[in-house]
C-alpha cells in the first residue's frame, strides 16, 4: 500500500510541471507578439530605453497646432457699464454700481460746499448735461477703470459735466396790522359804549427764495415766494349808538339764518345784556331754578376751560360764526370735541355770592350781542 501511494504522488508531480511549462511558452509568446504589435504601429519611433512599458509623450503635429490656435484666437466680449456725457463715452467701469459711486460723488464735493455756505435746503442737485450709465460689451482691447481713475477722467478736461444745484432758503417775516383802532358804530350797544373787539396783533409769513448754482457759482436768484401763516389783526373797538331810552337797532344784528336759540336754564334773569354800573355786561345772568345747563342751540364743543372773570365755561360753536358760552359752571358733562344737540344737558351751574348763578354770552363773528334777540326770534 504504501509503494502504491508513492508512484501515485510521482505521476502527479509529473502532470504538474507539464503544465507549467506550457504556461510559460504562452506567457513568452504573447511578449513577442506584444513587441512586433508595437514597433508595426510606431515603427518610427521605435522602442524607447527602458522596455515597451515605459511612458513616454509624443507630441504630434495636430497637437501643436491645437496649441498654437488656443493662444492666437481673439478676446472674449464681456460686459461693462459706461458714462456718456451728452451720449459720449466718457469712462467704462466694471459695474453699474461703481459708476453710480463716480457720479455721486462729483455731485457730493458741489453740494458740500454749498451746504457750508448757504443756510438754505438743497432741493435739486443733478448734472447740467445729459449724464447716462449705459451696459456695453467690451473686449480685452477696452481698459476698464477705477472709480478713481474714472473720477480724474469725468473731471478733467474741457467738457467735464457741469454739477446744478437748486438751494430753497426759508424765512419768517411779521405782518404788521394796520394803524388803529378801528372804529365800527354797533347800534345793539348804548350810546358811548365801548366795546374792544379786537386788540392789535402781527401776524407772521413765511419767505422762500431759491437760488441756482453752477459748479458751486451763484447764476439765478428767483423771486421771493410769500405764504401768510398767521392773519395780523387790527385794533378794533365797537362804538355804541343807541340813544338812552331807545331800544337798541336789533337791525345791526347778524341773521342767525336756521338757527332757533333757546333758553340755557329753567329760571329768571337777573341781570340782562347791555350797560351795567357804567360797563357793558356782555351776556345774560340767570338764576336756575335747578342745576341743569342745557345746549341753547346743535353744535360742537370748542372750549371747556376755566377762564379768569368767567370761571369753569364751555363754548359751542354752532357754525355761520355763532358761538354760545356758558359760565360759572360748577362741572361739566361734555368734552372738547363733542357733538351736542339743542336741550342736550351739558353742564351744572355754579354759585356765586352764595347764589347759583349761570352767565351766558352769544357771540356772532367774535363779538358779543344780546343773546335775547335771537332767544325771542326762537320763541
Amino acid at each position: 500500500m504504501i509503494g502504491f501511494e508513492e508512484k501515485e504522488n510521482d505521476s502527479g508531480y509529473a502532470a504538474f510541471k507539464k503544465r507549467a511549462l506550457i504556461l510559460f511558452a504562452l506567457v513568452l509568446t504573447a511578449i513577442a507578439f506584444v513587441r512586433f504589435a508595437y514597433r508595426s504601429v510606431f515603427p518610427a519611433a521605435g522602442v524607447p530605453e527602458g522596455g515597451p512599458d515605459t511612458v513616454v509623450e509624443i507630441e504630434t503635429p495636430h497637437m501643436q497646432a491645437v496649441q498654437t490656435d488656443e493662444q492666437e484666437q481673439p478676446s472674449v466680449a464681456r460686459g461693462a457699464f459706461a458714462v456718456t456725457v451728452n451720449n459720449e463715452e466718457r469712462a467704462v467701469l466694471a459695474s453699474r454700481e461703481a459708476a453710480q459711486n463716480v457720479l455721486e460723488r462729483i455731485l457730493r464735493e458741489q453740494t458740500g460746499k454749498i451746504e457750508k455756505s448757504s443756510p438754505g435746503v438743497i432741493e435739486y442737485a443733478g448734472f447740467l448735461e445729459h449724464v447716462s450709465i449705459v451696459p456695453v460689451v467690451i473686449d480685452n482691447s477696452t481698459r476698464i477703470l477705477s472709480e478713481g481713475e474714472a473720477y480724474v477722467a469725468l473731471t478733467r478736461g474741457d467738457s467735464v459735466p457741469s454739477v446744478k444745484l437748486v438751494v430753497s432758503e426759508t424765512m419768517y417775516e411779521p405782518i404788521e396790522p394796520n394803524p388803529g383802532p378801528v372804529i365800527v358804530n354797533d347800534g345793539s350797544l348804548p350810546e358811548n359804549t365801548r366795546v374792544i373787539s379786537s386788540l392789535e396783533r402781527s401776524g407772521v409769513k413765511s419767505v422762500t427764495c431759491k437760488t441756482v448754482f453752477l459748479n458751486g457759482e451763484e447764476i439765478i436768484k428767483k423771486d421771493r415766494a410769500e405764504t401768510v401763516l398767521i392773519e395780523p389783526v387790527s385794533h378794533s373797538i365797537r362804538v355804541g349808538t343807541a340813544k338812552p331810552g331807545e331800544k337798541f337797532d336789533e337791525k345791526t344784528f347778524k341773521d342767525g339764518g336756521d338757527l332757533k336759540f333757546s333758553e340755557p336754564v329753567r329760571g329768571k334773569v337777573t341781570t340782562a345784556y347791555g350797560l351795567r354800573e357804567g360797563s357793558m355786561h356782555l351776556g345774560i345772568d340767570y338764576k336756575p331754578a335747578s342745576p341743569d345747563v342745557f345746549a341753547a342751540e346743535s353744535g360742537k364743543v370748542v372750549a371747556v376751560m376755566e377762564r379768569s372773570g368767567y370761571g369753569l365755561l364751555i363754548d359751542i360753536d354752532h357754525g355761520n360764526g355763532f358761538v354760545t358760552r356758558y359760565a360759572n359752571l360748577q362741572e361739566s358733562a361734555v368734552q372738547v370735541g363733542s357733538f351736542v344737540s339743542k336741550g342736550e344737558l351739558i353742564a351744572k351751574a355754579g354759585e356765586s355770592g352764595g347764589e347759583r348763578i349761570l352767565h351766558f354770552e352769544l357771540r356772532a363773528d367774535g363779538g358779543a350781542v344780546d343773546p335775547a334777540v335771537y332767544i325771542k326770534d326762537a320763541e
